[in-house]
């Protein structure tokens, strides 16, 4: 199941993204519930990411252009980098609530920065014929720190509480650049214009994918409201850490399996039955009452993740190899951004109503899973063969 070749920026990608996603993992899972303790709506909690994702759609062609110029590890470590400034001003809310506006003015800075870099970095290191399974072990190693993360966040922030844990991750995320120094930096590579990634749009087979990315609204709800809604189910950051610990302990090696079906089998196949898995497995939160009912839909949730994401991705990359690799990379984060931001304004108008907030909430998640079945994955021998025709 694992991929049998890599390239050395392969290894130093993945023990980077080790130790960043560890770190992340403790920190992530809390970041929505620390806002809300600190008294803030789910309306305003929206705002923030709004505001971040906003900018993160305006500024993200100057990330291109900056890993393009001084290269993609110079991109993920200095967003890892603007991360830790991140939690710092998360950190300083209580005393400067005026900091709750500059946070997310941070964090699009740290994305446009490191995702830029990242899937650079993926696209031209990982092995054209093992995409599915390298996905995979990427995955599966986030999905191992995941198991220790969330329970050792949870452990920190009861012990010394949510702002500690914050200097506790920054921490971790300086030493996550330490593998990148050792990476060849990358020649300088040819600029795009502003709007060169939309030019792709022309083509049909980037439009799907455009138009797949939107699902990525989904991924919004889920990664800043599941938190908040098993909080309120369980009480407590300990217990929150643990149900999410066990969940990724249970997921990590079918996630692993996942990247090889990837490359195996049909990738549309395994998206398809992801989708409809994923969006089933969103009303199936409805009547979620207990923790133990939580722990099950959410292992559930983040396999059907997997067979979504891996044939979507794998889908990308290749294209990024080859056509022009950031160009494609903008276009995918452009859609992502695009869905996030269209769950977000949805969200704030379902906030405005007297309709139930969380059955609302789920059945946006299940309606906006569906997009991602627009990818067509192209296999490696049809793309062989088209290129032959061409040629």
């Amino acid at each position: 199941m694992l991929p049998h070749q890599l390239s050395r920026t392969a290894k130093e990608l993945f023990a980077s993204v080790g130790i960043l996603g560890f770190a992340i993992s403790a920190a992530t899972l809390f970041e929505p519930i620390y806002l809300n303790t600190l008294g803030y709506t789910f309306s305003q909690i929206v705002f923030f990411y709004v505001i971040a994702y906003a900018l993160y759609l305006v500024l993200i062609p100057f990330g291109a252009k900056f890993v393009l110029r001084y290269g993609y590890e110079y991109g993920i470590a200095l967003g890892s980098s603007l991360l830790i400034i991140y939690y710092l001003a998360l950190f300083g809310i209580p005393q400067l609530p005026e900091l709750f506006y500059f946070a997310p003015v941070l964090l699009s800075f740290q994305k446009i920065f490191y995702w830029m870099g990242y899937h650079g970095d993926f696209a031209r290191s990982a092995g054209r014929k093992e995409m599915g399974r390298e996905l995979g072990e990427i995955s599966f190693i986030i999905g191992l720190v995941t198991i220790f993360g969330p329970i050792a966040g949870g452990a920190v922030a009861s012990a010394f509480g949510l702002r500690l844990l914050f200097l506790f991750v920054a921490i971790l995320i300086l030493i996550s650049n330490i593998p990148l120094f050792r990476v060849r930096v990358h020649e300088k590579e040819k600029t795009i214009p502003y709007d060169g990634a939309f030019q792709l749009l022309k083509e049909p087979v980037h439009r799907r994918r455009f138009f797949a990315s939107l699902g990525y609204g989904e991924d919004f709800i889920s990664a800043v409201f599941f938190p908040i809604f098993i909080y309120s189910v369980v009480q407590g950051a300990a217990r929150v850490g643990m149900i999410v610990t066990f969940s990724s302990l249970m997921t990590a090696l079918a996630l692993l399996y996942m990247g090889k079906l990837t490359d195996d089998k049909n990738p549309n196949v395994i998206l398809r039955l992801g989708v409809a898995a994923k969006a089933l497995l969103w009303l199936a939160l409805i009547p979620v009452r207990t923790a133990f009912q939580y722990f099950f839909v959410d292992a559930g949730y983040r396999i059907a993740r997997g067979a979504t994401e891996y044939p979507l991705l794998s889908e990308t990359y290749n294209a990024a190899r080859e056509d022009d690799v950031m160009k494609v990379v903008v276009l995918y984060e452009t859609g992502l951004i695009i869905g996030k931001l269209i769950a977000m304004m949805a969200l704030l108008v379902l906030f405005q109503t007297s309709l139930p907030v969380w059955t609302s909430m789920f059945m946006l998640g299940a309606v906006m899973s569906i997009l991602y079945a627009f990818c067509r994955h192209r296999s490696i021998s049809a793309n062989s063969k088209e290129q032959s025709t061409k040629d």
